[in-house]
């Protein structure tokens, strides 16, 4: 538990270091829709759910009805544009 928590502050820290300074680190890797923060941010999200998972429940969040909801429109009007033009996939799912 302490080695997760320790790798969770070090991740946050690097999330904090390297958001401001994007424009000067290297970014791409490559592949389409995959670079640096996007990985970070997918470290990140790992360590919290596994952090999450050894803590008790605690209260029902306020908002997740509303980010719920939120993404369910945003599948929703991507399929929606998929439905009416297939052709430009890829550039819907990747900025």
């Amino acid at each position: 538990m302490k080695k997760q928590t320790q790798y969770l502050n070090i991740l946050l820290a690097a999330m904090i270091v390297w958001v401001p300074n994007q424009l000067h680190l290297p970014a791409d890797l490559g592949v389409k829709g995959l670079n640096s923060i996007n990985l970070l941010f997918l470290a990140l999200i790992y360590y919290v759910h596994q952090r999450n998972k050894n803590l008790p429940p605690s209260e029902a969040t306020p908002l997740k009805g509303v980010f719920i909801a939120y993404f369910c429109m945003l599948i929703w009007g991507f399929l929606a544009g998929q439905l009416s033009d297939r052709s430009l996939m890829m550039e819907d799912l990747t900025p």
